[in-house]
């Protein structure tokens, strides 16, 4: 009986894992880049065909947004898998995903075409960066909030656009602690969320000695601290 409701278990895992890399093709282009049209221009970084100066360009920015995880974390910090998108044709045959930059877990990252830059790479790179450190384990543990999280990634790459704060901040604005709420939410009110936690993670940040601060949460988090970030 033991053995068949295992062999009933495994089948719905396959079958769900099946559905996911269906429905998702971003998944299947991650295992094989090349048959989406993307073609390794330096290690783990996987780009659709392009001309030699924007090659150069997108080498430069990813090098520079891995030095700026490695300023901003401190230690070497190894690139994950990265899927570039130019052009909206291939934005589309890896999803039609409307964001400028996606992170899949610790495993790999999706550039859109406007993401293509310096910016959106460090951002989600801070993601990646960030769930290394903590482990999956403590990353669905609800210890981190969400906002945190993403104000982090806003700060770390220094996102113009989301770090203006109006005197007093943000006071109306609720900010998402679990990150299915955050993602529900940040479709239509990105233009609120980001800089909201952007705001109150360089509070945080103020009070709790800046970025030695946030090294010191991460690496308690990672051992099984609670930390308070309000």
């Amino acid at each position: 009986m033991f053995k068949i409701t295992c062999f009933g278990g495994l089948l719905l895992l396959v079958g769900a894992l099946g559905w996911v890399f269906y429905k998702e093709p971003v998944f299947r282009a991650y295992l094989c880049p090349s048959c989406f049209g993307l073609t390794e221009i330096e290690p783990h970084i996987y780009l659709e065909q392009t001309d030699d100066a924007t090659r150069t360009q997108i080498r430069a920015n990813v090098l520079k947004a891995q030095r700026d995880i490695e300023a901003f974390f401190h230690p070497p910090f190894s690139l994950p898998t990265m899927l570039i998108c130019l052009t909206e044709i291939c934005q589309n045959r890896l999803g039609g995903s409307q964001a400028l930059g996606l992170a899949y877990g610790t495993v790999f990252i999706l550039i859109s075409p406007k993401g293509a830059n310096r910016k959106i790479i460090t951002h989600e790179l801070a993601h990646i960066a960030v769930g290394r450190q903590l482990g999956s384990l403590a990353m669905v543990s609800g210890r981190l909030p969400a906002w945190f999280f993403e104000g982090l990634a806003v700060i770390v790459s220094r996102d113009a656009r989301y770090l203006t704060f109006p005197k007093g901040g943000y006071p109306d604005v609720a900010l998402p602690s679990s990150f299915r709420e955050w993602r529900r939410r940040a479709e239509l009110e990105h233009a609120q969320l980001y800089p909201a936690a952007a705001f109150k993670v360089s509070q945080w940040m103020d009070q709790n000695d800046g970025v030695f601060g946030v090294r010191v949460a991460l690496k308690a988090l990672a051992e099984g601290e609670v930390i308070n970030f309000n």
